[in-house]
């Protein structure tokens, strides 16, 4: 399921089209796309899939949905976050209660 928070602008949305593909191979996922401030879109996808993979292959796999993107959008790309059910992560608080943004 991919969540948006707020009100999505166009990046935010043309990220989450992207992922569209993502959700349909992996229909347990739960993906959370936000917008941090002016310059910022933080991702979030918790599947199994990451499982016993390192952070470099979970990020590549999770990526390759994403580099078809506009640079415009891909610039605006700041934390793409992939875990496993379960899993822990100090970068995890900011997507159950985001913080106001400094900027």
């Amino acid at each position: 399921m991919i969540s948006i928070a707020d009100t999505p602008d166009t990046a935010v949305t043309e990220i989450a089209k992207h992922l569209k593909p993502f959700e349909a191979a992996h229909r347990d996922a739960l993906i959370h796309v936000y917008r941090y401030n002016t310059a910022s879109i933080r991702v979030r996808i918790v599947d199994e899939c990451f499982r016993n993979r390192d952070k470099g292959e979970r990020h590549d796999y999770a990526f390759g949905f994403l580099e078809s993107l506009p640079n415009e959008v891909t610039s605006q790309l700041s934390l793409l976050l992939c875990l496993a059910p379960g899993e822990t992560s100090l970068l995890n608080v900011d997507f159950e209660s985001p913080s106001p943004s400094l900027f």
